[in-house]
Order: C-alpha cells, then sequence, then structure tokens
C-alpha cells in the first residue's frame, strides 16, 4: 500500500523463549468425462462453457440446483481448466432449466491474480450443446427472474444481444480479436468484478461473501431497472448499490468510496484494448492495492487514507499514483520511500540521515506480564509468564508511528551461548486497554 498509515501509538516487543536452545477435473462422485451423450430424451447429458473475469482458472463450478450458491452434495460440479474451460454432466439430474451455473474463487489467468472470494453465476442456456460464459454481467442476469427482466439488464449494460446469444459469446476471446462488442462487454464485465470486489472489501469482516455477491447482483439489477441503464460513471448509481448491501456502512465513506470508484472505472475505460498488458496491469492495482486502501479506510477508520490520491498524477508523468512506481518522481522506489509523494524527502525521520542509524530509538524499559528486564538490558521471559507477556517502549517522543506497508523494524540483540528466541514486535494504537487496532510483525 502506498499511502501511510498514522495510526499506530504504542510500540511493544515480546522476547519468547525457544525451548533449549489443464484438463477439468471433477469430484468423485461425477462423471463429467461424458462429451455431449445423449440422456432417454435425446438431450445432452453435459454443460460446457468458460468461467471469465480474465479467464479463471481452478475455479470450483457446480450446477446449483436450489439457488442458495453453495455446493450441496446431490450438485455436480468440476474445476475449470488452465484456461477458463469447464465440463459438468447433467445426467440424471431431470429438468434443469431453472438451475444456475455458480463459479467460485480461482486464479485469473490474465492478471495472475487469486480470486479467492469471488463468486459468479449464470443461467442455463436453452440449447445445452452450445457453450456458456460465465462472466459478471451473466451473473447480474442470473440474479433476476423473468426473461423480460434480463432483458432489461442487457439493454441497460448497452449489450443488443438476446439472453442464449450473449450467453454463447464468449467475450474474452473476442476482445482477444479486438472485436468491438467484445471490448465492450469485457470492459463492462471488469467493472462490474471492480464493483463486487469493492464491496467484499467494505463489507463486514465475518460477512458471508457468497451473500454478498448475490446482493450486488440484484441490486445493479435493480438499478438497471429503475434507470433503464448502469452507468459506472455514477457516483449517485454507486452509492446506491453499496447503500443497498451495506446499509449500515457510514455515509460519509460509501460517498468516498463511489467516488473514487468513478475514478477506477474511467481508469478502465480508457484503455483502448482491455486485454492489453497495460489494462490487465490496471485491473490489477484496482483489484489489489486500492482494495486494501479500501478496506483499510472503512475498517480501521484511516484518516489518512485519501482514496483520491490513488488516482492523481502526483509527478505528472502522465502515470496515476496507483500504478506509478515513484508517484514523487525523487527516483526513490514507493515502496522504499518514507514520503512517496512528497518529492524533497524520503527517508524516515526517526533514521540518521549521515549514519543511516536510528535518530530517536525505542527505548523498552518496562516489562509485563511477568517478563523481567536485568542487569545489562538482559530480557527474560520465565516460565509462568504470560502469554502476552513482553517489553514496552517508554521513550513517548517516537508517538505518533507511520509506518508503510513496506516499513521495517531494525534492532541490535544477543542471544547467550546454545539459546535461541522467538522475537516480534507489536504495534497498538494506545496504550492498555485501548489498544486496538494493533499490528504485529512476522
Amino acid at each position: 500500500m502506498k499511502l501511510q498509515q498514522l495510526f499506530l501509538v504504542a510500540l511493544l516487543f515480546v522476547l519468547q523463549a525457544c525451548g533449549g536452545g489443464g484438463s477439468s477435473s471433477s469430484d468423485s462422485d461425477n462423471d463429467n468425462n461424458n462429451n455431449g451423450g445423449d440422456d432417454n430424451n435425446g438431450a445432452s447429458t453435459t454443460v460446457e462453457g468458460r468461467a471469465i473475469d480474465g479467464p479463471l482458472s481452478g475455479s470450483l463450478v457446480f450446477m446449483d440446483l436450489n439457488g442458495n450458491a453453495i455446493k450441496d452434495d446431490n450438485e455436480p460440479s468440476t474445476t475449470s481448466d488452465s484456461e477458463g474451460y469447464f465440463s459438468i454432466s447433467t445426467a440424471n439430474l431431470g429438468d434443469i432449466s431453472n438451475a444456475k451455473l455458480v463459479v467460485i474463487g480461482g486464479t485469473d489467468t490474465a492478471t495472475n491474480m487469486v480470486m479467492d472470494n469471488l463468486v459468479l453465476m449464470s443461467d442455463i442456456p436453452a440449447d445445452l450443446t452450445q457453450s456458456v460464459s460465465v462472466t459478471p454481467i451473466s451473473s447480474i442476469i442470473a440474479s433476476v427472474n423473468t426473461a423480460e427482466e434480463k432483458a432489461v439488464v442487457l439493454s441497460a449494460l448497452n449489450i443488443d444481444k438476446s439472453l442464449d446469444e450473449f450467453l454463447q459469446m464468449d467475450p474474452w476471446a473476442l476482445a482477444e480479436q479486438n472485436d468491438p462488442v467484445g471490448q465492450h462487454i469485457q470492459q463492462m464485465s471488469q467493472k462490474v468484478a471492480v464493483m463486487i470486489t469493492s464491496v467484499q472489501s467494505m463489507a463486514a469482516v465475518d460477512a458471508d461473501l457468497v451473500t454478498v455477491s448475490k446482493d450486488v447482483f440484484a441490486a445493479i439489477a435493480e438499478e438497471a431497472d429503475e434507470q433503464d441503464m448502469v452507468d459506472f460513471s455514477s457516483q449517485s448509481m454507486l452509492s446506491d448499490v453499496i447503500e443497498a448491501v451495506l446499509p449500515t456502512v457510514d455515509s460519509a465513506l460509501v460517498t468516498a468510496a463511489a467516488t473514487s470508484l468513478v475514478e477506477a472505472n474511467q481508469l478502465i475505460e480508457s484503455e483502448a484494448d482491455i486485454t492489453s498488458s497495460a489494462a490487465l496491469e490496471v485491473v490489477g492495482k484496482i483489484q489489489t492495492d486500492y482494495q486494501d486502501l479500501l478496506a483499510d479506510l472503512v475498517h480501521n477508520d484511516s484518516t489518512d487514507v485519501d482514496l483520491g490520491q490513488s488516482f492523481e498524477d502526483t509527478d505528472n508523468d502522465g502515470i496515476v499514483n496507483l500504478i506509478d512506481t515513484d508517484d514523487d518522481g525523487d527516483s526513490v522506489p514507493d515502496d522504499q520511500d518514507y514520503y512517496p509523494l512528497d518529492s524533497t524527502q524520503s527517508t524516515s525521520p526517526s533514521v540518521d540521515n549521515d549514519s543511516g542509524s536510528a535518530a530517536n530509538p525505542a527505548e523498552f524499559t518496562e516489562a509485563f506480564g511477568g517478563a523481567t528486564i536485568g542487569d545489562g538490558s538482559l530480557f527474560t521471559f520465565p516460565s509462568g509468564s504470560e502469554t502476552w507477556a513482553g517489553f514496552a517502549n517508554m521513550n513517548t517522543s517516537l508517538y505518533p508511528i507511520s509506518v508503510s506497508s513496506a516499513g521495517s523494524v531494525t534492532f541490535n540483540a544477543s542471544i547467550p551461548s546454545g539459546g535461541s528466541a522467538d522475537v516480534y514486535f507489536r504495534f497498538e494504537k494506545n496504550p492498555h486497554p485501548d489498544v486496538e487496532p494493533s499490528f504485529n510483525t512476522a
């Protein structure tokens, strides 16, 4: 994360003595090797298709027979291959016209991003001999029931196709061929995927992300019905979707998120070829670094997080900060720059610029929880000490402490011959008991 986080105002360390010193696969109870045989009614006994954010490899794909978007024991499943393709047996399932295809997780092979929490859905095509693409857009369509409602979603997304025509399209393959319809659909899909991930990032840490995803699909479908179009450049529309799914999130945070999402979507739209390496870098950064910032803003109430800064160009080099590896143009990479948005300085104020050593070091002079400090600064963790025992920094002039995501703690210590110790540092918001949020180093 490029932006600094100013919330850690208590520093502790704990010393603990260490004793003494390519093809689809399927569930074993499902036969997905049937390549299009006939059941007793002469219909195809497989559904074949492709899971696409970019192509999704290693995704769980299953036939959702009861609409709960959870893989139940009686529901056939498989795993998408290295290019996102899958085949699922429908033998002995009877009428599946009301079933859905559900895709969970996987790796986006275009960005090499692991998308563990991604949830996608699709209706079953009327013609089972035709392949189906499971995409963010098909997920919105699958969230409504009637043919008329599904047609409204397609129209609102400016897709001039019937439902079956749309489901049978492979937007990624078309976009790679620079087909304008494929480019449009894939670009819209990326915006929907960013919306899904962003709302997930803002949701409670214990939220059911499958339910959150389904609620996002339904909220976008409702916007399509009410507004006759889905405009991802509309801050008010994006706010409506977030509020519909997460009604308890503070309205100011919703506005901040929606405003920055408009900028994220404009960044996606600025890419002429959504399958190009430049476009994929943009999407990857929005789905990682931006999501970290968004989650930090909502869950840690980090007042120093400015989402808008991610889409500014601090050094006017034509690359927005979210993508730029040196935001302030001072030739110090952001992951090594204590002040990544200030070209006049880059070194931590706690480091002496001449010697490189700490100019104002921490002073661990108070033991707690049964730990002890002996002569010569001998730190011990006696048997019987509390699991939370350790040593507190008493140099309050260090506070507040500001660290970047790539920051490090440097210290000098020695261990008696033959011994060993595990050491970690703990940062807390305030002295006990008001310690949260807190963070432990690795």
